[in-house]
Order: structure tokens, then sequence, then C-alpha cells
């Protein structure tokens, strides 16, 4: 599973996002070769229409990542995920959402 980032909420998030925590991580391990890390949820500042306010979104780390890799996992998040998700690679992590 995922870690959170120190202080980031882990309640009230969305089963239709959690349920796929799993293959989030799993897919971060065979890429990175660690967990991901969940760096904000319900918490953080964000657009005043986030999803991330109605638990529907997280924010993966990408600090850490070697070059490209962050497009990479995007890539196969999309696939794995599939069309109900947005996944954007943003400057300095990885943006996920349920919005089908």
């Amino acid at each position: 599973m995922p870690q959170y980032k120190t202080g980031v909420q882990n309640t009230n998030m969305a089963p239709e996002l959690t349920q796929h925590y799993r293959t989030i991580d799993d897919i971060h391990r065979r890429l990175v070769g660690r967990e991901a890390v969940i760096t904000s949820t319900r918490d953080g500042t964000h657009r005043s229409d986030s999803l991330h306010y109605e638990g529907k979104a997280i924010d993966l780390r990408t600090y850490d990542m070697p070059p490209g890799r962050d497009a990479e996992i995007v890539r196969e998040l999309k696939s794995a995920l599939g069309n109900d998700f947005d996944i954007v690679l943003e400057y300095d992590h990885i943006h996920l959402e349920y919005d089908p």
C-alpha cells in the first residue's frame, strides 16, 4: 500500500479511489523500486473546485524519481485505472483523481 507523507490526512477518502491504492503502489514499486508516497489528499491548498476536497484526488511524490520515470508511471496508471481517472503529471507531483 502507498505510504502517506507525515501530516497527510488518510480518512474520508472515496472508496472508488482507495480500492486502487494497491495497483498504484504496485506500479510505483515496479518502476521506481519503492512504495508510492501520497503527499496530499483532502488537505493542502488546491483550486476551489478541486476533487481533493471531496476525497477523490491524491498527489504522488515525484522529486526523488529517476528522470522520465514519472511520465512512465503516468502512462502505466492511465492504462491500469482506465477512463474514470484523470492522471496528470504536474511539475512537482503526479495528480490522480477519480472523475468518471
